[in-house]
């Protein structure tokens, strides 16, 4: 992996964290995910990074609310609505890990919650 600068954009292991890299001191990157929320990590907890948002951003991930279809090199593409996001006019971001891992805390929330009902829990 070539070497991660600061003002670099980052995706985190496991797609956690999408953010901007602020600062780099005592071997630990602090990247910037939201206005007022800065996590610490070590360079192996950094899957991707790059000048460019567009790079770090995969198929699945959600910009502003909408499914990402197709990632190129000046715009990203929520094909099943056609609507197309330059790196400027991108304002959210949410991971397919941090989407798929929410819903299935949810789905297995339903699933214990009705096998309490059938067994009379509640």
């Amino acid at each position: 992996m070539e070497d991660i600068k600061v003002g670099e954009w980052a995706r985190t292991k496991d797609g956690e964290y999408i953010g901007k890299i602020v600062n780099y001191s005592n071997y630990e990157y602090w990247i910037q995910h939201s206005k007022c929320s800065v996590w610490k990590c070590g360079k192996d907890s950094i899957i991707k990074h790059s000048p460019n948002l567009l790079k770090v951003i995969e198929i699945g991930d959600f910009v502003n609310g909408w499914p990402v279809y197709e990632v190129g090199e000046d715009y990203v593409f929520c094909a099943e609505y056609e609507i197309e996001f330059t790196e400027e006019e991108i304002e959210t971001i949410l991971t397919h890990e941090s989407y798929e891992a929410n819903c299935s805390e949810i789905k297995n929330i339903r699933k214990e919650l009705k096998w309490k009902n059938l067994r009379g829990m509640n």
